[in-house]
């Protein structure tokens, strides 16, 4: 690794020697070293601890290294494993994947620090295809992150005769150095949504974007690279745009605010220092075009979720006025449901008595006035937000403060104004993308090809550019 990072990771200290220069491939023996000591390390831990490692279950394949190189300051590794012995599915890709990260951190650090250190690995897989007896993957394995007690790996497995991936694994090394004055605090996510993570910090909230994408209230088996990056970065913009109209709980977004666990380039860019707000129990919804299910609702009725509209509007067409439509806010895996703006009241003087109305028309005042500034700020740079859901909390003095994310591609339709036409369909900068080749593909099973996945982060991107006029 690099050499002013100087890891300790589940026993692992680097010492400075047998350094490698970016870009310079690994010789054998460096690579063979590093997986001899891996390998020594997991016999004596599976001693001491009389606990099956993941490293029991190698004999199950056969593996010959192919390439192995160190670039940007990253290790990355490529071998084929040839299967000769598969039960399940799942246990094939975990001994596939705990092998090549074990592989991984041998080489890269080569030493170890002895008996101060306390390892502990969190791996988690996501199958995506089947793999059948016989099969030739192609496993890569790279180095994410390194601190001083805390690794992140990833690993994609890819069958060598279709190209096409198999599986992919996220891996994180902890090593808690038991030694006095020496000890890193660890954080599990307190709450986690359909693509966040939430983290209690004590005296702050700390709230990862992840790389996954949800659509029709399911998650996808596939992540989208950088998509955690842009929704945070999205949102810091428009929480700086639109504080005179409402405080937020944005607090930073920058790694070195928050506590040393976060300080890794797993969480830097997509993480965000909040307020520690307690959550009202409603989504605030405002729609400034017809479309989606408020389309489809007009067709049959005449209405949108209640709220009558004019006689011959057609699909994406610009409303006369913006219109605001609650809904109850749901857990993962349940439905979201709209309700009229009678019904927030109660929902709300249900949670906060002698508050409902009060609340009611804050949330919704507070709702439709960002959604105009930021419209017409939008507009102005060639993008139309068609709709947007904005969610918001309380304060310890019971003040009215805007949570969550603000107008990211995941909680707006974005539309180019270039080519806008009524009477159809837009194109989108957002998640609609995804949500339109879903409803094409019925049969997907939630999973996004390659060439999909490449054209939803460009839109994400390009919407942050359009809007921001800078470049992540």
């Amino acid at each position: 690794m690099r050499e002013e990072t100087k890891p300790s990771v589940i026993g692992i200290r680097s010492t400075g020697r047998e350094r490698l220069a970016p870009g310079q491939p690994m010789t054998p023996e460096q690579l063979a070293q590093g997986q001899d000591r891996m390998e020594a390390y997991m016999r004596r831990l599976e001693q001491e601890t009389n606990v099956a490692q993941a490293g029991n279950i190698n004999g199950m394949m056969k593996m010959k290294v192919e390439a192995c190189s160190y670039a940007d300051g990253f290790m990355r590794l490529a071998f084929p494993v040839q299967l000769w012995q598969a039960n399940r599915a799942g246990m094939l890709h975990g001994g596939i994947f705990c092998t090549a990260m074990d592989i991984t951190m041998g080489a890269a650090a080569r030493f170890y620090a002895g008996e101060s250190y306390a390892p502990t690995l969190e791996l988690d897989i996501r199958y995506l295809r089947p793999v059948r007896l016989g099969d030739e993957l192609v496993v890569t394995a790279y180095v994410q992150a390194a601190g001083r007690t805390i690794t992140h790996l990833r690993a994609e497995a890819a069958s060598r005769r279709t190209g096409k991936l198999t599986a992919t694994a996220t891996a994180i090394f902890m090593a808690q150095d038991n030694r006095k004055g020496n000890h890193m605090k660890e954080y599990q996510p307190i709450k986690e949504g359909k693509v966040r993570e939430i983290y209690d910090a004590g005296d702050s909230l700390i709230m990862v974007a992840t790389d996954r994408i949800s659509a029709f209230d399911h998650i996808l088996k596939n992540k989208i690279d950088k998509k955690g990056t842009v929704l945070t970065q999205m949102s810091k913009f428009w929480f700086d745009l639109t504080e005179d109209i409402v405080p937020n709980h944005m607090l930073s977004v920058d790694p070195a605010d928050m506590p040393a666990f976060f300080q890794t380039e797993r969480f830097a860019g997509n993480s965000m220092k909040c307020r520690k707000l307690t959550m009202l129990p409603i989504e605030c919804i405002v729609r400034g075009y017809i479309t989606g299910s408020g389309w489809k609702s007009y067709q049959e009725n005449g209405t949108v979720c209640g709220i009558q509209l004019p006689a011959g509007l057609k699909e994406s067409e610009k409303l006369p006025e913006p219109i605001y439509t609650p809904s109850t806010k749901a857990d993962l895996g349940d439905h979201d449901e709209n309700i009229s703006y009678e019904e927030s009241i109660d929902v709300l003087e249900k949670a906060f008595p002698g508050k409902g109305e009060d609340y009611a028309a804050k949330i919704r005042d507070y709702t439709l006035a960002i959604y105009k500034k930021c419209a017409d700020y939008a507009l102005a740079r060639d993008i139309i937000i068609a709709d947007t859901k904005l969610e918001f909390g309380l304060d310890e003095d019971g003040n009215i403060v805007l949570g969550d994310e603000i107008l990211t591609p995941d909680s707006s339709r974005f539309w180019p104004r270039k080519g806008y036409a009524i009477g159809q369909a837009q194109p989108s900068y957002d998640k609609q993308f995804v949500r339109d080749w879903l409803k094409a593909h019925p049969d997907s099973d939630y999973l996004l090809p390659d060439d999909v996945i490449k054209k939803t982060i460009d839109k994400y991107l390009e919407a942050y550019r359009l809007l921001t006029g800078k470049e992540l």
